[in-house]
């Protein structure tokens, strides 16, 4: 293994507990079971002193998943019966054989135990083995603690936009939730209040009846000015909170950035990006204004408090109290709309924000020099959608994974870029498939290798990144429509999804107590 060997490792994900007829067979699992990184320990001395026996209790203890190779000798093992019933009480348990064996052969506390038939499986990574597949789906889960999600219930009393544009949770607190329309509305929730009979009906005439949505986990609600023309409808593309969760940054349609306290309930200042861009505001109503006619698509606040705003052809950089901090705004390269900016922790990419455009591209570059330093991705032509999230590199979480898709139905495959492994120069050989195209957005969880997609799927999909398994959802909480929206919590308790429908569903982790 390439970080050491795995007798000098005192913390291995996987500890393998079998008898020493099985070794082949655990030799096997050992290095299939290292192809997802992980760092495993299997007892090759199968010895019986007394120190080597209490390195293996501690190595036993440590292991966040033991996987156990059972077969009728192993049933007369002592060392395989005691590891497999303490990994079992502690649920780390995973129990496989290679050897036809009926119910009646196990002992009675393993008879409830599910264990899953490896034969015939071959260790080669073309065979499609559903027990293989089952599995490391199920080591991973443990290894990697995945969330459990189940449908909470709905926010709002029905539909609370036309259509959900972005949804953004508070970096702090894990309940507050910010919710932009089509219609060019912002609503602040407790995603905590979400209700399973909270999904609202239609009157005979085909429009939403709403219930009371501040009885339904409404807090503020603000409104972007009208276009004055019904046709041309004003539009808040996204929300994004400073890193410390005090303020608030919504991007229009109309042309302004608008920045709010915390709570939503406050306006605190605008930020003019289409006028500084010497171009007109509420450009898309009045039929003009070319590249920037759709105002300010993304926005986000630095953790020095300056705000960097991005529309059309140019990034605009602003002081914590509303100044340009430049008196021209840096020009992308001729053809370039840019369509979202995030901005990474200071210990991955210092001073630094990452911006796509609808041409494809996904570059780095430093607001306060308004110096573009480089390229990282290229998808041809087409718009793409960005998510941040911790790295799991080696076993272990650091800071910094990028994952980048395209719009196009004709590639829907996500690319992950890991700073931990190669500094976003190039993508992990991870590329995800989602087979209901195209992906309108991605948001990556802040404790786990998950991902979730939303899509054209009535729900949103989730995948466990680290071995390229999907993660299934209830068959309940269905939109009428494609999701267009997703997002994780601060710790991973909420899952938040928006729709085409104007309805926002709530999923709640039930794998660890909150």
């Amino acid at each position: 293994m390439a970080r050491g060997k795995d007798e000098d490792f005192q913390g291995a994900d996987v500890f393998i507990s079998y008898q020493r007829d099985n070794a082949a067979h655990a030799r096997r699992l050992a290095e299939a079971l290292r192809r997802d990184n992980r760092q495993v320990w299997l007892d090759q001395r199968l010895g019986s002193d007394s120190k080597w026996r209490g390195e293996i209790e501690t190595k036993l203890r440590r292991a966040r998943c033991v996987v156990a190779i059972w077969s009728k000798k192993a049933s007369t093992s002592g060392w395989v019966n005691y590891e497999a019933f303490r990994a079992q009480q502690e649920g780390k348990l995973v129990a496989v054989t290679f050897d036809p064996i009926k119910s009646e052969e196990l002992p009675e506390w393993l008879s409830d135990q599910q264990i899953t038939s490896l034969r015939d499986w071959k260790n080669n990574e073309r065979q499609i083995h559903d027990g293989w597949l089952g599995v490391r789906r199920v080591v991973s889960a443990k290894c990697n603690q995945l969330p459990e999600y189940k449908f909470k219930g709905w926010l709002g009393g029905g539909p609370v936009h036309e259509r959900v544009t972005s949804l953004s949770f508070h970096p702090a607190e894990d309940s507050r939730l910010v919710s932009c329309g089509s219609e060019g509305v912002a609503a602040s929730w407790l995603a905590s209040m979400a209700s399973a009979d909270g999904r609202g009906t239609y009157d005979s005439d085909g429009n939403p009846v709403r219930l009371d949505a501040a009885k339904q986990g409404c807090e503020a609600r603000v409104e972007a000015p009208s276009s004055g023309n019904e046709y041309y409808k004003t539009s808040i593309w996204r929300s994004q909170h400073s890193p410390d969760g005090d303020r608030i940054v919504l991007s229009c349609r109309d042309g302004r950035a608008r920045v709010y306290d915390w709570s939503m309930t406050k306006l605190l200042f605008e930020l003019p990006h289409n006028e500084k861009c010497g171009v007109m505001e509420m450009g898309f109503a009045k039929k003009s204004g070319g590249q920037h006619k759709d105002g300010v698509w993304d926005a986000c606040i630095l953790a020095d408090g300056d705000i960097v705003t991005v529309g059309g052809s140019r990034v605009a950089t602003w002081t914590p109290d509303g100044q340009l901090r430049h008196a021209h705004p840096m020009q992308l390269r001729p053809g370039a709309q840019a369509m979202a900016v995030r901005v990474v922790a200071p210990d991955v990419l210092e001073g630094g924000v990452i911006i796509a455009d609808k041409m494809g591209k996904v570059r780095v570059i430093d607001p306060k020099t308004q110096e573009d330093a480089f390229q990282i991705d290229d998808r041809w032509d087409t718009v793409v959608h960005l998510a941040l999230g911790p790295s799991f590199a080696g076993g272990k979480k650091h800071q910094g994974v990028l994952a980048i898709v395209s719009e196009s139905p004709l590639d829907s495959e996500i690319r992950f870029h890991d700073w931990a492994v190669e500094a976003f120069s190039k993508p992990r050989p991870t590329k995800l498939q989602e087979d209901a195209p195209p992906i309108r957005s991605m948001a990556l969880h802040p404790r786990a290798p998950v991902i979730a997609i939303g899509s054209s799927a009535v729900q949103p999909r989730l995948h466990d990144y680290g071995v390229d398994e999907a993660i299934p959802l209830p068959r309940d909480g269905r939109h009428d429509r494609g999701i267009t929206a997703v997002a994780f919590s601060a710790s991973g308790r909420f899952l938040a999804a928006g729709s085409e429908d104007g309805r926002i569903s709530v999923w709640e982790d039930r794998s660890q107590p909150f």
